[in-house]
């Protein structure tokens, strides 16, 4: 039995802290003066809410629409209670947004990584919407809107954004029209620009457009292989071998996507790949750790820069994530590896802070939360770009994303849907007034 397939124990699975929870949530661990845990005491005056810490660190709180009252809050020090506030006049926030920000750039992450132990300071994130969240839209998208969604997105900072596949326009005719859109974006040199391709044939068309990176994309699941690509997973790998080649030899990266069907591919980025499907499959059920370590590392070992893990179905938890991940970074280094979460059961965002804490600093996710035809009954949609911001922002991880802008890139391509966003966040946001909210 090799490495890949031996069955993981408990014991091997990382600890998510050394902290001594008993101490650190008693009377004795808490101070007003912020003490070992970098907190202090926090007070809201009129339109502002401050706090004060040791550090100096300035938070910024906009709240959201609710009525709220000012109240006394008891805090120990020194075994003693005092009591700070007793203002009792209310107050409706309709007007306030949430931020947090840190005026020394690192003390807000500093005191989360005290809980969520070796998360980073960045993340680099995927946006897949103008591809994978356009790719299942029944009615046609125009051209010129898929030019102008890429164009917002890469305006509201987001480095790499996945343009569009060139695919058969039978399997997917949503993209058929990838050369006009990636003709139309390709000098855009704020962003990488991957698209996905299938096959060697594939791979010309891109090239041939213009297209200066690519993306694979592999299953680990057997039977959603041949059902959707009608092939093998090894035969699906020779045929990225070629794929691979080829690009090394124009020196073109390649990013990796380790699927269970066509309609989630991957994208690529110095030679990056996606693998499907890493939890379960809706044709073979249950996916074991070890067949997703060993489609990741036929990929690595292809030279795959990235290599995208999908929970295509969306069906994972922290509990089943953190084993495929131990799994996966047993045979690929953790910094080449990215994860890409479906929110069906709402678990995307715990399964991307649990992906943090184990060392990954890459995630995928889509403007607005489409893709996976999210509005069909019992269907799997991405996580949302907005509500990943939303909470690596509150964590303290930079992402080099402006959220208002981003906000801006969804409200315009779910305009043109006719639909509204799937981003929590977003509809959060769009019951407070631009002009009252930052």
């Amino acid at each position: 039995m090799s490495s890949l397939e031996e069955p993981l124990s408990m014991d091997k699975l990382p600890s998510l802290s050394n902290i001594d929870f008993s101490h650190r949530f008693s009377s004795d661990g808490c101070s007003t003066s912020g003490g070992d845990s970098g907190m202090g005491h926090c007070w809201i005056e009129g339109n502002n809410s401050n706090s004060s810490n040791s550090d100096e660190e300035d938070f910024e709180y906009e709240q959201e629409a609710f009525t709220w009252r000012h109240h006394s809050r008891d805090m120990p020090k020194n075994g003693n209670l005092a009591a700070y506030g007793n203002r009792c006049d209310s107050c409706h926030l309709a007007q306030f947004r949430y931020k947090s920000c840190c005026s020394n750039g690192g003390g807000l992450h500093d005191i989360t990584n005290m809980i969520f132990k070796g998360i980073p300071k960045y993340v680099k994130i995927v946006e897949v919407g103008a591809r994978d969240g356009l790719q299942n839209e029944n009615n046609m998208v125009p051209t010129s809107v898929k030019i102008e969604l890429i164009h917002r997105l890469v305006s509201a900072g987001l480095s790499v954004v996945e343009a569009t596949s060139f695919v058969s326009p039978k399997w997917v005719p949503q993209l058929a029209d990838a050369r006009d859109v990636i003709g139309s974006v390709k000098n855009l040199d704020t962003a990488r620009l991957p698209v996905l391709v299938p096959n060697l044939k594939g791979f010309e068309a891109a090239v041939a457009a213009g297209a200066k990176e690519i993306a694979v994309f592999a299953s680990a699941s057997e039977a959603f292989s041949k059902s959707n690509i009608n092939c093998t997973i090894k035969e699906s790998l020779a045929r990225y071998r070629d794929v691979t080649h080829a690009a090394a030899k124009l020196n073109i990266p390649v990013r990796g996507y380790a699927l269970s069907s066509l309609d989630k591919p991957i994208i690529v980025m110095h030679r990056l790949l996606y693998v499907s499907c890493v939890i379960g499959c809706p044709v073979e059920g249950i996916i074991p750790p070890s067949k997703v370590a060993n489609v990741a590392k036929e990929l690595h070992d292809m030279g795959c820069c990235e290599i995208s893990l999908g929970d295509t179905i969306g069906i994972g938890t922290p509990g089943t994530v953190i084993p495929m991940l131990v799994a996966v970074m047993s045979a690929v280094p953790v910094e080449k590896l990215a994860v890409h979460f479906h929110d069906t059961y709402g678990q995307s965002l715990s399964n991307i802070l649990v992906s943090l804490q184990m060392g990954i600093s890459t995630v995928d996710s889509s403007v607005a939360g489409l893709g996976g035809c999210p509005y069909a009954k019992g269907a799997s949609g991405n996580v949302a770009t907005e509500d990943v911001v939303y909470m690596l922002e509150g964590l303290g991880i930079k992402t080099n994303v402006d959220l208002e802008k981003l906000l801006e890139a969804g409200e315009f391509i779910c305009k043109h849907l006719g639909r509204p966003s799937g981003s929590k966040a977003a509809v959060a946001f769009s019951r407070v007034p631009r002009d009252q909210a930052y």
